[in-house]
């Protein structure tokens, strides 16, 4: 696409009827108020007509030149040219062109841009949503593996009431040895309601699965890559690995002495009870049964989950566009455009995906909104200008409020929408004098820069994160 020269501009504006009726104001004086002005878009430069000039048949506000609608979108396109960001597209925009809105259409068009979509970082991530407490112990059970720790695994299972916990050693972990160990524990504190765990290939086997329907347990599979959801076992791994370093003797030794510890230690998410209180009902004896716990005040369980500090909670409508964190098959992440097809629980979605073709769970960590690129456009209501097209001939016509334009060739007659509501644009900032031969010059910018500067114009303040030393 060819570039947008000066000469392209000064057409533009005459054939603008905006720009047409702005001219006009500008030359023989504005109203007193703004409510005398009959076209919104003319009443949006308002705030700025005292630093509004006509320089060789072109407007400007201060060292800005002001876009006509038509080339309103190209020059958005040149600006997002190396994707340098809002903030930083917002700062070169202000130093060289100006139209209302503009920042907003700067967003919007940052908002709309695929490959900056692909490239950006993880959305905020949603508040911590707790699983339900359960009325009971045994009821609501997480289950993982743990290792290789020096030559074996541990199969743990966490009571999600009491934090009760029972480890199996292993050297497989097979789902037939996982159904075997399951048994061996049901057979001491029977059946229990619900298994949650991650997709390992033990969990998502047929015979995993056969087990749990005939035992009448309902399972639960995590999002793949989202192991926060059975954050009950996996809390527990690692304390388990950790534990297994301290403790001095061979495995089988350091095992018990872990289990030992952790199943008779108040805990303060327990109202400073044990787990072997909760899930036995009594406090079991211990060489220590003589001394007093020290009594706490005890805080509501919900409490314990409010740990992320501003995260917020975000919710997707079925057949919303999203972007899903696709993972590769080189442990690469990627940013794929999809769509959210329904809502499973409070932050699970299922999500298609167009390669492979298959229908995945998400959480709503791994989405983020995607924005559709027509809706940038909607928002300008443009019509893509042909670099073609013959310059447009002006016939005069009677003064009303909505003036039209005709250009020639096989054109339709396009009428300028005049329904935009009159908002406040940013205050206008002095940039850097334009370098092109056809700038104004410092003499005829001086009086207007003091008139504006006496207006009480503000200069753009420069933020902390702009003083720090090599930032830029």
């Amino acid at each position: 696409m060819l570039p947008i020269h000066f000469k392209d501009i000064q057409a533009a504006t005459r054939a603008c009827s905006v720009l047409r009726t702005l001219t006009g104001y500008i030359s023989r004086g504005w109203p007193p108020s703004r409510k005398a002005i009959v076209n919104s878009e003319v009443g949006q430069f308002y705030d700025q007509c005292g630093g509004l000039m006509i320089i060789q048949d072109c407007i400007f506000l201060g060292d800005r030149l002001v876009i006509p609608m038509v080339f309103r979108r190209r020059i958005l396109e040149e600006l997002h040219r190396g994707y340098p960001g809002i903030v930083r597209m917002k700062m070169l925009a202000r130093s060289k062109v100006f139209w209302p809105k503009i920042d907003k259409n700067i967003e919007e068009a940052v908002k709309a841009c695929e490959n900056y979509a692909r490239a950006g970082s993880s959305p905020i991530k949603c508040s911590p949503q707790p699983w339900p407490i359960p009325k009971g112990p045994w009821s609501h059970i997480h289950v993982d593996y743990a290792g290789p720790v020096n030559g074996f695994y541990y199969f743990v299972i966490v009571d999600a009431y009491s934090k009760w916990p029972e480890i199996f050693k292993t050297t497989t972990i097979t789902a037939a040895k996982t159904v075997e160990f399951l048994l061996e524990v049901f057979s001491r504190y029977g059946l229990c309601d619900t298994i949650v765990n991650d997709n390992g290939p033990q969990f998502i086997s047929q015979e995993f699965t056969t087990f749990c329907k005939t035992n009448g347990i309902e399972h639960f599979l995590t999002a793949p890559y989202h192991p926060q959801l059975n954050g009950q076992a996996e809390k527990f791994v690692d304390l388990l690995k950790t534990g297994l370093k301290k403790v001095d003797g061979n495995t089988d030794e350091k095992l018990r002495n872990f289990l030992t510890c952790y199943r008779f230690t108040p805990s303060y998410g327990l109202g400073m009870k044990t787990p072997s209180e909760l899930m036995n009902s009594r406090a079991m004896k211990t060489r220590l049964d003589l001394l007093k716990p020290t009594v706490a005040t005890s805080r509501s369980r919900s409490q314990q989950f409010n740990t992320a500090a501003g995260a917020r909670l975000r919710e997707f409508q079925c057949g919303t566009a999203v972007y899903y964190k696709f993972r590769k098959s080189n442990n690469t992440w990627n940013w794929i455009p999809t769509m959210a097809l329904r809502r499973i629980g409070t932050v699970n979605y299922r999500v298609k995906l167009s390669a492979p073709d298959r229908i995945v769970k998400a959480h709503a960590n791994q989405l983020k909104f995607r924005h559709q690129s027509n809706e940038l456009f909607d928002a300008f209501g443009l019509y893509d200008v042909s670099e073609n097209e013959v310059e447009p001939t002006i016939i005069p016509q009677a003064q009303q409020c909505d003036d039209s334009n005709q250009q020639g060739g096989d054109h339709n007659d396009l009428r300028e929408s005049s329904v935009h509501e009159a908002v406040r644009s940013d205050s206008p900032e002095v940039g850097r004098n334009p370098t092109t031969s056809k700038s104004p010059d410092a003499a005829q910018l001086a009086p207007r820069r003091t008139t504006r500067i006496n207006a009480g114009v503000l200069q753009p303040a420069m933020g902390s994160n702009l003083k720090r030393k090599g930032m830029w």
